[in-house]
This record gives C-alpha cells, structure tokens and sequence, in this order.
C-alpha cells in the first residue's frame, strides 16, 4: 500500500476491507472483523463521500498511512529511548497505578493508523477492561445502523488523516492516571480519599463562579482544565454509535483515542487527564444532529513539552442515579470524583502540608489561618517563599452538566458538587457552561444560597434534619457572605445525611470502655454495613446481627447468637470481656463468646470492617494481631470478598448452615460445606447428602457438575478458587463494587443468588451462578418432611399424603415444610385389643407416579398380594410396593422424599401407604348406599338435566363472552367465566416468571391457554392499554393474545392454545420416538427468529422479550413455532435509553449487559436467542453435564465457539447424537456460527434478528465469529 494503488489496487473501500484482512491474517491475529466491517469500509469510501475526494484518499492518504506504520517501529524505540528515565514510556496504566505516559504527536499518528487498518489484538482487552481501540466497529454501525451523525463521525477521523499526512503535527500529548489513594501514608505523594467528615468540616473558601449560558467548554479561552463528561471506559461509545459530550470530543481531539490503547476502565477514586490535544474538525449539532463543519486550526499556545495548553479531564458520573443520587454514598461519590479530577496531583508534594493526617483525613483549609499553615492566597500568590504553583499555571475549571444528559443527573445537584470540588482543589475560578438547561437559566454565583439548594435535599431529611438546617441556614444568611454561605450549606448536608433513626456511636468499633445495647449500633467506616440488636419479623426474640446498612430492607448477612436468643435489649449488653467479646443477656450471664483464649491486652477492639467482617484485634492499627473473625463462622449467608474455606491442617471446612425457620435464625437442616478433596461443594440436609457442585476445573474455573460457572466472567463476577499449605477456599466478587449480592443457603434447601436493586427497593432472585443449586426444589432432600410429597409443578410444592395433615399448619402457610406431616388416625396394629384378622385391621391406598422413598427394604414375596401381607404383619411398615423388576419393597417408618412424577416421567411407580382401618368406610354398606345413591340420581337428575344445562351455558356465555368486545376483536373475559372453563384452573400447563398457565375450553368448545398474571401493580386503565397493545400484534411465529381478565388484583391474559407444547419438552423430556428431526429443528429457529424481528422492528413501540428460551417457544399442531410470553416486560422506545429496573430472565439465558448495569437493548435478546440455538442443536441443555467426573466435563457453549472458530472443525460432533447424523451440514455449520456471533460479549458485535433471519435464510453471509471472552479457557 506504500507504493500506492497502481502497485497494491487498494482503490476502493471494498478492497481497503479485504487489504485489512489480509494484514491481519499475516499479523496471525484471529479475531475476525466486526460483522458489516467490510460494507461500512466500501459504503463510505466508495458511496458516501465523493469520487475525487475517494481517489484522493486512496492515492495520497492511503500510501502516507503505509509509511507511517512501517515507521512505527523505529517510533516506539525513540519513544522508550526518551521517556524511560522520566516514567512517561508507553504501557498499560491500570487501575490504582497513578501515572503518566507521554506520546509525541507522529507516534500517535502511527497508532491510530494501526486503529484504522484494525491491527490490534482484541482479544484479551475486555478482560483487562480496556474499551474497543480498532475502528472496525466504527464503521460497522455506519453500515448496520447507518445515520448521518454516525457518518459525521467518520468524516472527522478521515479529516484528520488527511490532515496528518499533509503536515504532521509537533509536539506531545500526556494521559494521566490521576487517583486519591484510598490509604493514608505520611510519606506517599498523593492526595488520599477523603472521607465524609473531611468535607462536612472543610473551610476552604469557594473559588469564583462564572456562567455562561451559551458557548462550548472546548471554546473557552482561559486555559481552564476542560472537563470530559466522560464513561468509566474512557472514550465511550467514541468507536461505536455514541454521539454526545465525549464522543464528540474524541472525533474532534482524535489523539484521545491514543490514551483508549492502554487506559483501563476508571475505579472510583480515579481520573483521566490529557494534556495537549489538537483539535483538528470544526462541527455543530449534537448527538443526532452532530455534523462536520470543515477544518479547524488549533492556534493554543504549547508549552515546554510541546503540548497544546489543551487540558483534558475524564471524570466519569453516576448512571441514572434517580433519588440515589441524594444520598450521603452518592454525594460523597461524585464529589470526591470531581475532587480527584480537578486536583493537581503533580503539585501535591509542594502543598503537602494542606493535607496532613488528622482526625478528618486531609487537614482543614483556612482562609483566616493565624496557626502558621498555609492558605489559599499564599499558594496562589507564591508569597510564602516556598516553591508553589506559579499564578500563570493555577488553571481553572470549565464545566457544565456533567452526568445529566443521558445518565440523568440533578444539573443543580452537580453544580454545587463541582463547585465544591474544583474550591477544595484550590482552583481560582469555575467556569459553567449550561448549554441552555432551563433549570440553570438565571443561575449566577449570587443565585447559590441556601434557600436555592434546599429544595434538592429537601426530600432526604426528615422533620429533625430540616429543623437544624433551617435554623443553620438563617444564621449563615445573617453572618456570612455568599461564598461561606455554600460552605455551611453542605457542611449541613453531609453531617444531616449522616444521621439515622437508630442511636449510634458514629464508630465502626466497641472498645474496652465502650458496650452496646438498646437500639446502639456501629456501623463500618464507609456506611456499608451495621451491627446492633435485630429481631426477626414474627419474632419477639432479639439477635446481634450485622446488616446491610444502605439497603432498606433489613437483611442480616451474620447473626451471633443463633440459638440463644435475648428478650430485652436495653438490659442486655455487647461488649468486651477478659479479651473477648461476650454477649450477656438480662440476667448479665454470658450466653455468646467470640471464645479465644484470654489475653491481658487491655487495647482489644471489635471492629466491623467495610467487606462486612466483624474483627477482634489487639489495637485499632491495620497491621496488630487479628485475634477473631466473623467470615470464620459464617451463618447461612456468602457475601463478596469472604472466603469458604477448607482447613488443610486441621481437615475442616467451613460450613454455611440455614435458618431453622424464616423467623428462626437458629441453626437449620441443611448445611454448606467442601470436602475432603478441597475443591467439592457439597449440602447436607442434617447428615445426608443430597447435592454437590463435582471437583474444580482451574483450566475452565467451573465445577464439574456445574460447568455453567464458566459464564462468570460475562456477568462481571469474578469466581476463583485458591490453595496453599494451609487452607484451599473459593472466593467471588462484582467488578462493579455498587452490586450488592450475596448467596444463601435458604430455609428450603436451596443455595440462591439475591441481588438488591435500588431503585426499585427489592431483591430478586437472580439465579445467575449456579442457578439456584439443586436446580429443583424437589431435589431437596426431604423437603416436604415426613409423609410430605413434593410437586415442583404444583403450585403449593408439598402436600401430606393421603391420611396425613401438616405437623404445623403455621409452619406450612409460611412455606416452611420441614416437620412434615402426621397421621390423622392412629393405626389399628398399634391398639393392642385389636387382633390381625379380625375383619379391621389397617388398609392400604394406592399413591401412583410417586417417586420412591429412602431407605427401602427387600422383602421376600412372589407376588403383590405377599408383598401386601409381609407388610401388613410389621406394625412399623409403613408402605410397599412392588414390580417385576424390583419385586417386594417396603418401608419401615417415617416416609421421606416421597416426588409426584410427572406424565413424562418413564417409569410408572405405584406405593401403597398403610392407613388405619377408620380412614376407610365399610366395602359393603359403602356398595349398597352408593347403589340406593344412583337410583335417586336417576330418576330426579333426569327431569331437572335439560333445565340445568341449559341454564349453565346460558350462564356461562354471559360470564365469559363480553357483550362489547375492545379493539382489535380483543376480548375482556369475566373471572368466573374463565374460572369455569379452566374446571377452577385445574389443569397446569407450566409456569413462567409472569405467573402459571392453565388450560381451558370456551362454550365455543377452543382451547386456550390462560395465564394468571403475579405481582402486577398497574393500575387498570394502564394495564388495559398495554393489553391492547399486545392485541393488536399479529404474526405467525407469535402467540395469539385472545382476550384478556381485569378485575381487582385479578390480572389474567386469554391465548390460543398450543397442543404440542412448548420447545424444551421436545428437546429435553422427548423419548427416542419423538425426537424432532433437523429439518423442524430448523425451521422452529428460523421462526422463533422471525417473530423476535417483528418485536423488534416492526412493532409501533418496539419490544424487548428478555426472557428467550425453549420454555417460551410453543409449537401449533404443524410444530410452527410461536415465541410467548413478550410484551410482559417494559416496552421500550426506539432510543433504548431507558435501564430496566427489573432483572428478567433466566440462569444460562440471561446477557451480561443485564448485570453490568449497562442499557437494554434487544441485543440482549439476541443473546438470548444465540443460546437456545445451541440447544436446539445439541438437544441438551447448556449447563447439563455430559460426562463422569473422572472423565471431564465441557460446557456446551465453549465447545462450539472452538470448533466454529478452528478451521475445518467438526461441527457434526455437535449434533444431538439422537439424529444420528441425519442433518444438513450446511445449516448446521451456519446455525452454530449465528449462534455463536450471537454470545458475543459486547452486545455491538451481535446481529441483530432480523440479519439473524437473512443468515439462517442464507440471503446474508457471515464470517467466522472470535470466540467470546467469557468461554476462553
């Protein structure tokens, strides 16, 4: 390409893509181009810019592009060469490693050609959280998404191409990772974290505030630090379709980019600052009306580097913080990030003594300093002699609405946040730019008293808070001027919000001289969790427990106390005692210890630490001896950063063990432990094991028999298991530190994953690693106690047996069965007076499809009715059955894990339960009254038939069918009617996440399927119009919304009835005989994709399904397949702004967007989609074990990502082994490629459905896709 396009016919765009590609196969790089790459490539070079502006490009540009990637190696060597010594060299700048890098423009210009050409290796950046670097994406979207400011994007990064190799610039650009260390060291050079005292204390003066209500922050001419409303991911959407602050930044400043190469994700006590950036493209608009104006020449002065007196900073905001960003956490985030941005941590060293250690953390800033410290004048000025910032180098801040366009922040909120921020980092001036907010139209620095602020804190404090606010705010108008009057305003603030209804030492410690009882508590240093007395919810026990402090249900992650609970708090007391911490209760006798051998350190403190650890140490220091721990005896919760251990020395595990009840935290049946091997997790339910998650696989990071783990990695959950000489244990963590989840072993048996949402105030079931393990709730040994059967289809999971009533009623209504059931009737063998054969010995009833009980016995029998006898002459059998395979079996006992068998279960099992002869009426009398029974019947019911039935129907029509039927011929049902013809909803036919389904017969005599809707809270005028909504939706691969029940709480919706099921009983549950060949497999995939385009692209208001998987593609008599369950979550607008609330999905289906907090789009559907593609080929499901745990196991998914990606692999072998290779290779090969673009990691490298449609039609071909991250080994 150097040589010019008479040598390499590069001349095109078409054949720039496949000049790219072979580059990169010579690079051995193996990640193909983003899916349209290639058509973006020819559609702007070839379509959207002019022919002489093309040939131009592809005579001059091009060949000058070449030569300077040739160069590039000599450009790096000079490069370490000059900045070695200084620390400036090239390298990855990660997270907590505050430093600089210094580039020089060519070197740059080099790089960003390598961006162009895509020669990059991607494969390992997601992990490391670094954002996309190649521009292949970039013009992807063009292509795939094309819009005119997506095409303005690209116009600025070929403009400055173009203008690079007509003159290369001079000079440097410097990428700062700037941080507040989160430690306090007298010797370290950086500023640290200040805490919320620091700012609630601080008197520094507020610096000047100018406004400008029109203009933009990169035209400012006062050399201010500019600030870049920037993404943790520095640079955004910059390389994909984002188009807002930042993004426009970078087309503009495309040395930006530059610092995208080695600059992970922010954490948030960091910042980005770049100095030096040219501007090279003048614009207007914003977001979609972002156009290229033509050229600019960048005229700012450099300085001695030969940087651009253009300063950058990248602060990254809240995401949709809604109330949240009212709360202390939240304000303390967002100011000390501004903090840490506007700071000038190069000149730390020279102002050190401003922020020595003392009680609040970095020292109190005086205007009227009379002690001898250093004031804010005397730094500005230099007059103290010492070698301070030079007046000409004390930059400004230029700034305006940041995190309050698409992220949705308070404009007001976040001025006061910058303003307080860019004082306290002694900059002499703010300069706010409004960009025209209504909000901030007549703001000025008068504007900002107390009376203008108090409306945005208003709502976070109560009558006690307001109070002192308002009598602090009348004192400060009188005595103070308007820059201590903001001061004092947030000095309120911070200490207002730090208050709670509870009484608290405002420590995170119980020292020697201290004790807590009543309603004291501590809380850790960051306000993250909270220890004190709580009391279950039906309970008049007391606990020390710790807690979630910041969640507004109370939920205890560690209780003490489990089996001795207190009566009265205020009488009893917590503290320490001869070296331990000891709970007394009323009686001031000792009835819980942390119980370590006695010391005579009268400097033992309890302390409870941020991760939710409770410690006892010897001294308050980080680094004195750690006497006791609370992760060392966890209760029935796993939290982040905890350890599940396994003592290697003393050959012990740790051990999780549930609550005994949902009001009893008393220690549970069931238990959490790892084995002997170290690497085994099983659960006990009291001394026998009924599940475990198989050995650990290190190369794969997931458990043999739960190999889904693996996926981790994609949920931003970071899972990983660790030996030595002393223990082996397995830890998690988010990499997002905001996610509150935690695991625990609940009262049921199950090990379930919660997640708290706040802006909804709830938990929810999230089921995304493990799953809830067992999968089935049946699978709990001995759930439904003794003489208990458990139903995970019905909708009360237990029921007692035939003969049998709960133990505890109140336990039952409370889901709680674990006391099982009771005979109503003792049994006749166990009355003395009554002898066998005496005509009224105990009977038997047959309990069919019954899953065996434990612990049977053989008995000796040729036939049932022997089997029957044999039993019958124990008193303590309490059951037989018996088979021609298994011959006598009977049981002696209480009766557990007795499973109802659904009717594909293959094996038909029948148990015979002994009953006492009173549960049974008397054979003969009971054939006589039932005969005298038939014959009134018969001569009355006969007369009174015709008049009854025709009666009920006439009745039943009226109930059911309305007499004004909605749009769309949409039909509003009544709930007797449709109670009626479900036969009182008798018949289930499964349950979703939106409720159970049940079938039914209208007077017309059609089935349909009706869902009785759970936890709907609309109100109903809403509820009938998104009714009407999905009514008015029509199309072959979706189900038919028939009508609809709206009465009261009672929410119902009416569908055609699907006769042959949903698509996962034909996947997983079908014998041999009913398998369904390749071609209906096909054609089912093909449909599902069509009708998810439909919601997508067709609908008024587009629709994200979020929960894609074969339980909700149902199959008509032709298996023409119709996706359910859409348009029961939110519907969406077409911008896909909006972050749901509400976690939907399911465990093995659900996209990692859902986790990382990122928008929703329909891509996650595809997601969705991608994996039940694999199951449909396959036959299995993702996560189910295919092999022994001697042999190894492979997660499905993995698998297929290897063979679709290796050249010439056998995607045969990935077949369902049941169609015994009876598939057209051709679309099996092209079904597993989709599905695989499909799992993408990044939701831009997804297709959407509707390509996903083209390719399965094989209209659109498509290239081989990289092997998503979270499924390389």
């Amino acid at each position: 390409m150097a040589k010019g396009p008479d040598h390499s016919h590069v001349n095109c765009g078409e054949v720039l893509s496949i000049a790219i590609s072979d580059m990169r196969a010579s690079l051995s790089l193996p990640e193909p181009l983003a899916p349209y790459a290639p058509q973006g490539y020819g559609l702007f070079f070839d379509e959207l810019i002019s022919g002489a502006d093309s040939t131009k490009w592809f005579a001059e540009v091009i060949p000058q592009l070449a030569h300077l990637l040739l160069r590039l190696p000599s450009l790096l060597d000079v490069h370490y060469q000059n900045t070695q010594a200084y620390g400036y060299f090239l390298r990855i700048l990660g997270p907590q490693q505050p430093g600089m890098v210094l580039l020089s423009q060519e070197l740059i210009g080099a790089l960003l050609a390598c961006s162009l050409f895509c020669l990059f290796p991607v494969s390992n950046r997601g992990v490391k959280h670094l954002p996309t670097i190649n521009f292949d994406h970039l013009f992807a979207s063009l292509y795939d998404s094309y819009s005119e400011s997506q095409e303005h994007k690209v116009r600025c990064i070929v403009h400055y191409f173009e203008r690079i190799c007509s003159e290369m610039p001079k000079g440097c650009v410097s990428f700062e990772r700037k941080l507040l260390s989160l430690e306090n060291h007298p010797s370290q050079s950086h500023a640290s974290y200040p805490n919320a005292g620091f700012w609630a204390k601080s008197t520094v003066p507020l610096c000047h505030f100018q406004v400008h209500s029109s203009g933009l922050i990169e035209d400012n001419c006062t050399g201010a630090l500019e600030v870049d409303f920037a993404n943790e991911y520095l640079g955004g959407g910059a390389l994909h379709m984002g188009c807002v602050q930042e993004e426009i930044r970078f087309m503009i400043n495309p040395e930006l980019v530059a610092g995208m190469l080695f600059l992970p994700s922010m954490e948030e006590n960091e910042a980005i600052e770049i100095v030096g950036a040219e501007r090279f493209s003048g614009y207007k608009g914003y977001a979609s009306s972002f156009r290229f104006s033509g050229d600019y020449v960048d005229n700012r002065s450099v300085d001695f580097l030969g940087r651009r007196q253009t300063r950058i900073v990248a602060i990254d905001a809240l995401c949709s913080p809604r109330m949240k960003q009212y709360k202390l956490k939240y304000l303390l985030r967002e100011t000390i990030k501004a903090f840490c941005g506007f700071l000038d941590q190069s000149k730390y060293s020279q102002y050190k003594r401003l922020y020595q250690d003392n009680e609040l953390g970095p020292c109190q800033l005086d205007q009227d300093n009379n002690d001898g410290d250093i004031s804010r004048d005397e730094i500005l000025s230099n007059e103290n002699g010492g070698q301070f910032m030079e007046p000409e180098n004390c930059f400004g801040i230029a700034t305006g609405n940041w995190g309050c366009g698409a992220f949705g922040g308070d404009p007001e909120l976040k001025t006061i946040i910058q303003w307080l921020a860019a004082s306290q980092a002694l900059r002499p001036f703010i300069s706010y730019y409004t960009f025209g907010h209504e909000a901030l139209k007549n703001l000025t620095q008068d504007s900002f008293t107390l009376e203008a602020a108090a409306k945005i804190y208003s709502m976070r404090m109560d009558s006690v808070h307001l109070e002192a606010y308002e009598m602090q705010k009348k004192s400060a108008i009188i005595a103070m001027d308007t820059n201590k009057i903001l001061c004092l305003m947030l000095s309120v603030i911070f200490m207002s919000l730090s208050l709670e209804s509870h009484v608290s030492f405002g420590a995170d410690t119980i020292s020697v001289n201290q004790s807590l009882s009543g309603n004291q508590t501590i809380v850790s240093a960051a306000g993250v969790f909270q220890l004190g007395f709580f009391t279950p919810r039906n309970s008049s026990n007391y606990y020390i427990a710790i807690w979630y402090k910041r969640v507004s249900q109370l939920t205890t992650i560690w209780v003490a106390n489990r089996e001795k609970p207190i009566r009265d708090t205020y009488s009893s007391v917590l503290k320490i005692s001869d070296g331990n911490l000891v709970l007394f209760n009323e009686s001031q006798v000792p009835i819980w210890s942390t119980n370590i051998s006695s010391t005579n350190s009268t400097s033992v403190v309890a302390l409870l630490l941020d991760d939710g650890n409770l410690v006892l140490r010897d001294g308050l220091n980080s680094w004195t001896l750690l006497l006791w721990q609370s992760f060392d005896h966890p209760a029935d919760t796993w939290i982040p950063g905890s350890k599940f251990s396994f003592n290697t020395r003393t050959n012990q595990s740790q051990r999780f063990t549930s609550w005994k009840s949902l009001d009893d935290p008393a220690s549970g049946l069931f238990s959490l432990e790892i084995d002997a091997s170290k690497t085994n997790q099983i659960v006990w339910s009291n001394t026998r094991q009924y599940w475990r998650s198989g050995s650990w696989d290190k190369q794969r990071k997931s458990f043999s028999l739960v190999p889904e783990v693996t996926m981790l990695s994609s949920y931003n959950l970071n899972f990983s298991y660790f030996s030595n000489e002393n223990e082996s244990y397995f830890i998690y963590s988010f990499y997002y530190s905001s996610t509150i989840t935690q695991y625990i072993l609940d009262v049921s048996g199950q090990i379930t994953a919660m997640t708290w949402l706040d802006d909804s105030k709830e938990w929810i079931y999230q089921n995304i690693v493990f799953s809830a393990q067992p999968r089935k709730q049946c699978e709990v040994y001995a759930f439904c106690g003794a003489f208990g059967i458990c139903n995970d289809t019905s909708i009360q999971l237990c029921n007692c047996l035939t003969g049998f009533e709960p133990t505890s009623q109140e336990d039952w209504n409370e889901q709680v069965y674990s006391e099982g059931c009771v005979r109503k009737s003792k049994l006749e063998c166990e009355n003395a007076a009554v002898a066998v054969g005496n005509g009224k010995e105990d009977q038997f009833v047959e309990n069919p499809r019954i899953g065996f009980p434990t612990n049977p016995q053989n008995a000796t029998a040729n036939n049932i009715t022997e089997c029957k006898l044999t039993c019958l002459k124990k008193c303590s059998c309490s059951a037989y059955a018996y088979d021609n395979n298994n011959g006598c079996l009977i049981w002696t006992g209480d009766l557990f894990n007795l499973q109802q068998l659904g009717e594909d279960d293959d094996e038909v099992k029948t148990l015979h339960i002994r009953l006492a002869y009173s549960e049974f009426s008397n054979p003969t009398k009971s054939k006589k009254k039932k005969l005298t029974i038939v014959a009134v019947a018969v001569s009355s019911g006969l007369i009174l038939l015709g008049l009854m039935m025709f009666i009920i129907k006439t009745r039943w029509r009226t109930t059911i069918i309305p007499t004004n039927p909605t749009e769309g011929s949409l039909m509003a049902f009544g709930y007797k009617g449709l109670q009626k013809a479900t036969n009182n909803f008798s018949e289930k036919l499964g349950k979703g996440g939106f409720g159970s389904v049940f079938k039914g017969t209208l007077p017309d005599g059609s089935l349909v399927a009706v869902k009785k809707l759970e936890g709907i809270s609309q109100g109903e005028k809403q509820f009938r119009t998104e009714v009407g909504t999905l009514g008015a939706i029509n199309h072959v691969n979706l189900i038919r919304l028939r009508g609809f029940c709206s009465e009261g709480s009672r929410k119902l919706l009416v569908y055609d009835y699907m006769p042959n099921g949903s698509l996962d009983k034909h996947l997983f549950h079908a014998k041999d005989s009913e398998v369904l060949d390749w071609k209906t497999r096909y054609q089912i995939a093909l449909g599902a994709a069509r009708g998810l385009a439909y919601l997508h692209d067709k609908c008024r208001d587009s629709i994200i399904h979020s929960d894609i998987k074969p339980e909700n593609i149902l199959l008509d008599a032709d298996f023409c397949p119709k996706v359910a369950d859409f348009g029961l979550a939110k519907l969406f607008s077409r911008e896909f702004s909006r972050v749901l609330t509400t976690l939907r999905g399911t465990m093995g289906y659900l996209a990692p967007e859902w986790i990382s907090g990122q928008a929703i789009t329909p891509k996650a559907d595809v997601y969705s989609y991608g994996m039940m593609l694999l199951e449909i080929v396959s036959g299995r499901r993702n996560f189910q074990v295919q092999h022994s745990e001697d042999e190894g196991t492979a997660f499905f998914p993995a698998t297929v990502a290897i063979q679709v990606s290796t050249e010439g692999g056998d995607v045969l072998s990935l077949l369902d082994s049941r169609l015994n290779g009876n598939v057209n290779v051709e679309e099996l090969s092209r079904i597993c490629i989709v599905a695989c673009w499909c799992i993408q990691d990044d939701e831009f490298q997804r297709p959407t459905m509707s390509q996903v449609v083209q390719i399965l039609e094989g209209v659109l071909e498509v290239s081989q896709p990289p092997i998503p991250r979270f499924l390389q080994a």
